[in-house]
Parts: C-alpha cells; structure tokens; sequence
C-alpha cells in the first residue's frame, strides 16, 4: 500500500516514492491495481475518501464528456453518505 501525505499547500507526497505525486499519478497507481491510502500531514487525519473523489473529479474534467452524475447523486439519494462505498472496502 501506498502512503500519501497532503500537505496544506495541497501538495501530495509519495512516502515510498520519495517524491511528490499529482491527482492523476495517484489515479495511476489506484488504476493499476495498487492501494493508497492519503493523511493530512498535520492532523494525521485520513483523507483517503476525499482525495480519491478529486481525483474522480479531475479525471471527469478532463475528459470533456458529459459526466455520469448518478455516480455520485446516487449515494446521496439512498442516504449512503456516512458509510464507504463497497469498493472502497
């Protein structure tokens, strides 16, 4: 498993790596195959859920079509907001 710092400039550091990592670095870590997990540097908070919805969200930015809201209205509606989602087991 990856560990992840954020750090409050919202920069991001790859604890293994030794090196920071953009939104889409950490979307191609998850996409091939391997965990992270993300923690506020100061509060040690784990900021995980957070940092894998921005980058669900940078990647609809980019990729110029219509996003798949029900992805995310769906959840809400069905009053899944305070627990993880199955895949994020």
């Amino acid at each position: 498993m990856r560990i992840i710092k954020r750090y409050a400039n919202r920069k991001l550091y790859d604890t293994g790596a030794k090196r920071y990592v953009t939104l889409e670095e950490i979307g191609g870590i998850v996409r091939s195959g391997e965990d992270v997990q993300v923690f506020d540097n100061d509060s040690g908070e784990d900021v995980t859920s957070a940092t894998l919805a921005q980058v669900l969200h940078e990647s609809e930015k980019k990729s110029h079509t219509p996003g798949h809201t029900s992805f995310f209205t769906s959840p809400l509606r069905d009053g899944r907001t305070s627990k993880p989602p199955s895949w994020a087991a």
